[in-house]
């Protein structure tokens, strides 16, 4: 990131991204001029460094000046308390940009989840039943309500919006960590309408239409496919895969779910994914020895 940033700064017509003290200095001096805090600029001139070291392998710029003074900064700012409290990056121990449109409860909300480094998809959810709460309720000071409010609108959900049992636990989920971890509540015995459970069977392909759909498929897609369908993969979790989970030698890929944390999943045996991986490899270390920088 730091160094898309710095790389931004250059000229456009630039072969490769040269580092020099002068465009160094020029870029740290323009973080500090937008209130970017020192342990960010701390984090900037170090991804720079090694960006030099890595990618263009020589030290022209000698960075331990950076280095020493950002440091120096950071330790004020921690000491005094500042540092960016009202900005930063989300889920690095700071809340980040806020919406201000959106009710205090539920900006409160991210930023408590933000803090506790909880993923962008759990945020989303469970700002989307606070904000239902609001509405149920249709006043925004929540600190006012407790058991018997949250048990009317989890009955509510049940009744009228018919809702499966794991959406309402989603709810309930939700309001219980806003009272929990943001005001400070415990709360005790929710009297509610259960919802029933689910009685839906998901839909199962076979083998010969997993093979007729396949055959549409090339490049990215028929490999992320592949992936999915021969190991068990989440679409998501296919997405966000690294190198570094693969392992072909044990035909496993190593996933961190939240809930349960780190599992393996088998069935890596497809040659298609192999070149794959082999062809990206030969192609970094091209850009590497012709000293491409990966973010132009």
């Amino acid at each position: 990131m730091w160094v898309a940033e710095y790389a931004s700064q250059q000229p456009s017509e630039a072969e490769r991204l040269e580092v020099s003290d002068e465009r160094v200095l020029c870029f740290l001096r323009s973080l500090r001029d937008r209130g970017v805090p020192a342990w960010q600029r701390l984090q900037a001139a170090r991804a720079i460094e090694w960006y030099q070291g890595i990618v263009l392998k020589h030290g022209y710029v000698d960075f331990s000046p950076y280095i020493v003074k950002l440091g120096e900064l950071a330790a004020i700012d921690r000491r005094s308390g500042a540092g960016g409290s009202a900005g930063g990056i989300a889920g690095e121990g700071l809340p980040g940009r806020l919406d201000p449109d959106e009710p205090p409860a539920v900006r409160d909300l991210r930023a408590r989840m933000r803090v506790l480094h909880h993923p962008k998809s759990t945020e989303e959810c469970y700002a989307k039943w606070l904000l239902r709460f609001i509405r149920h309720l249709d006043d925004e000071r929540l600190d006012k309500f407790g058991e018997r409010e949250i048990g009317q609108f989890l009955t509510d959900l049940a009744v009228t919006g018919e809702v499966t049992a794991g959406t309402q636990n989603q709810a309930l989920s939700a309001l219980i960590f806003y009272y929990g971890k943001v005001l400070g509540k415990d709360l005790r015995f929710i009297q509610r309408i259960r919802a029933k459970a689910s009685q839906y069977l998901p839909v199962v392909l076979s083998k010969a239409e997993v093979m007729e759909l396949l055959g549409w498929m090339r490049g990215e897609s028929a490999t992320m496919f592949q992936l999915m369908y021969g190991s068990g993969l989440r679409h998501r979790e296919c997405r966000c895969l690294r190198i570094k989970d693969v392992c072909f030698d044990m035909g496993q890929i190593v996933v961190v779910r939240p809930i349960r944390g780190a599992e393996s999943c088998d069935g890596i045996t497809s040659m298609n994914v192999r070149s794959r991986v082999q062809c990206k490899r030969h192609w970094h270390e091209h850009r590497l020895q012709s000293q491409q920088p990966r973010t132009r």
